[in-house]
Order: C-alpha cells, then sequence, then structure tokens
C-alpha cells in the first residue's frame, strides 16, 4: 500500500514541536533539553515538516551520543580525582 505523503509537504504542518516540548519538559522554556532543541532548529518552529522532523531526530542522535562521550569522560575523571584525593589524604596522615 502506498502512503499519501502530500500531508508532509511544507504548505501543511506536521508537527508543533513547541507544543510537544511545553506538554514533556516540565520546566520549559529553560530546560537544557528545550535549549538543545532550540538551538537545532534555530528556534523552536511551531510547525515542523516530516523532513525537518527526521533531520531534528538525526541532530539529536548526534548528540545524544555526543553527550553519552562526553558524560563517561567526565566520570573517569572524577573517579580518577577522587582517588588521587584519597591517596593523598592517606599519604598526609603518614
Amino acid at each position: 500500500m502506498k502512503r499519501d505523503i502530500t500531508c508532509f509537504t511544507d504548505s501543511n504542518p506536521m508537527i508543533e514541536l513547541s507544543e510537544i516540548l511545553k506538554s514533556t519538559l516540565p520546566n520549559y522554556p529553560t530546560c537544557p533539553v528545550a535549549v538543545l532543541v532550540k538551538t537545532l532548529t534555530g528556534g523552536v518552529p511551531d510547525n515542523m515538516t516530516e523532513k525537518e522532523v527526521i533531520d531534528l531526530l538525526a541532530s539529536i542522535k548526534k548528540h545524544e551520543e555526543e553527550l553519552r562521550l562526553f558524560r563517561k569522560l567526565l566520570e573517569r575523571e572524577l573517579l580518577n580525582y577522587q582517588v588521587e584525593s584519597i591517596l593523598r589524604d592517606k599519604n598526609e596522615e603518614n
């Protein structure tokens, strides 16, 4: 069955992103997620086409991967700092 994609043209909006953000983020518009989405979309468009949503999802995925890697590195650095701090305290006690 062929899908009717006429509703996804630029003249026929698909998704109201601002409404989705407002309904899912308790501290909208200052939430980091909302700020990131605004940055990725150049503001929060009230209407998004299918292509714009697909592009946004790709950007979100890319940034999720970057944030995950950053979080892992930051956790490792914190752990190293904590271990060094404990060892330093032990050395000072002796």
